[in-house]
Protein backbone atom coordinates (compact mmCIF):
# COMPACT_ATOMS: atom_id res chain seq x y z
CA UNK A 1 0.00 0.00 0.00
CA UNK A 2 1.41 3.37 -0.97
CA UNK A 3 1.80 6.23 1.43
CA UNK A 4 -0.76 9.05 1.25
CA UNK A 5 0.63 12.35 0.07
CA UNK A 6 -0.69 15.61 1.43
CA UNK A 7 -2.19 17.39 -1.60
CA UNK A 8 -1.33 20.81 -0.07
CA UNK A 9 2.35 19.97 0.37
CA UNK A 10 4.65 22.19 -1.64
CA UNK A 11 8.34 21.37 -1.83
CA UNK A 12 10.59 24.13 -0.53
CA UNK A 13 13.69 25.20 -2.39
CA UNK A 14 16.92 26.12 -0.60
CA UNK A 15 16.10 29.75 -1.34
CA UNK A 16 12.67 29.34 0.30
CA UNK A 17 14.27 27.81 3.39
CA UNK A 18 16.90 30.58 3.55
CA UNK A 19 14.19 33.26 3.19
CA UNK A 20 12.18 31.67 6.00
CA UNK A 21 15.30 31.47 8.17
CA UNK A 22 16.10 35.16 7.61
CA UNK A 23 12.49 36.17 8.21
CA UNK A 24 12.44 34.18 11.46
CA UNK A 25 15.70 35.74 12.60
CA UNK A 26 14.50 39.24 11.77
CA UNK A 27 11.16 38.65 13.52
CA UNK A 28 13.01 37.38 16.60
CA UNK A 29 15.27 40.42 16.66
CA UNK A 30 12.30 42.80 16.30
CA UNK A 31 10.45 40.95 19.08
CA UNK A 32 13.38 41.03 21.51
CA UNK A 33 14.20 44.65 20.63
CA UNK A 34 10.64 45.80 21.23
CA UNK A 35 10.54 44.06 24.62
CA UNK A 36 13.89 45.49 25.66
CA UNK A 37 13.15 49.06 24.54
CA UNK A 38 9.60 49.02 25.92
CA UNK A 39 10.87 47.95 29.35
CA UNK A 40 13.35 50.83 29.33
CA UNK A 41 10.64 53.26 28.21
CA UNK A 42 7.86 52.04 30.49
CA UNK A 43 9.75 51.11 33.65
CA UNK A 44 12.77 53.41 33.53
CA UNK A 45 11.21 56.42 31.77
CA UNK A 46 13.68 56.53 28.87
CA UNK A 47 12.78 59.13 26.25
CA UNK A 48 13.54 58.82 22.53
CA UNK A 49 17.01 60.31 22.91
CA UNK A 50 17.96 57.87 25.69
CA UNK A 51 16.51 54.92 23.75
CA UNK A 52 18.51 55.93 20.67
CA UNK A 53 21.68 56.20 22.76
CA UNK A 54 21.15 52.69 24.17
CA UNK A 55 20.31 51.35 20.70
CA UNK A 56 23.53 52.85 19.29
CA UNK A 57 25.53 51.13 22.03
CA UNK A 58 23.78 47.83 21.27
CA UNK A 59 24.69 48.28 17.60
CA UNK A 60 28.30 49.06 18.51
CA UNK A 61 28.49 45.88 20.61
CA UNK A 62 27.00 43.85 17.76
CA UNK A 63 29.60 45.30 15.39
CA UNK A 64 32.39 44.45 17.84
CA UNK A 65 31.19 40.85 17.97
CA UNK A 66 30.84 40.65 14.19
CA UNK A 67 34.37 42.01 13.73
CA UNK A 68 35.81 39.55 16.26
CA UNK A 69 36.84 42.07 18.92
CA UNK A 70 34.76 40.25 21.54
CA UNK A 71 32.24 37.43 21.83
CA UNK A 72 28.88 36.84 23.45
CA UNK A 73 30.72 34.76 26.04
CA UNK A 74 32.90 37.80 26.82
CA UNK A 75 29.78 39.89 27.42
CA UNK A 76 28.36 37.19 29.72
CA UNK A 77 31.63 37.11 31.67
CA UNK A 78 31.69 40.90 32.11
CA UNK A 79 28.03 41.04 33.15
CA UNK A 80 28.60 38.34 35.74
CA UNK A 81 31.88 39.71 37.13
CA UNK A 82 30.93 43.41 37.15
CA UNK A 83 27.19 43.34 37.84
CA UNK A 84 26.65 39.89 39.31
CA UNK A 85 24.17 39.19 36.50
CA UNK A 86 24.34 35.65 35.16
CA UNK A 87 22.21 34.94 32.09
CA UNK A 88 20.49 31.58 32.59
CA UNK A 89 18.69 29.78 29.79
CA UNK A 90 18.97 32.80 27.53
CA UNK A 91 16.09 34.69 29.13
CA UNK A 92 16.56 34.89 32.89
CA UNK A 93 19.04 36.60 35.15
CA UNK A 94 20.31 34.83 38.23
Amino acid sequence: MSKKVNPRRQPASKADVKRAELRGRDDGIKFASALFLMALRDKEGFDLEALQKVWKEVGDLADSIAEGYCSIEDLHTVLESEAGAKIVGGIALE
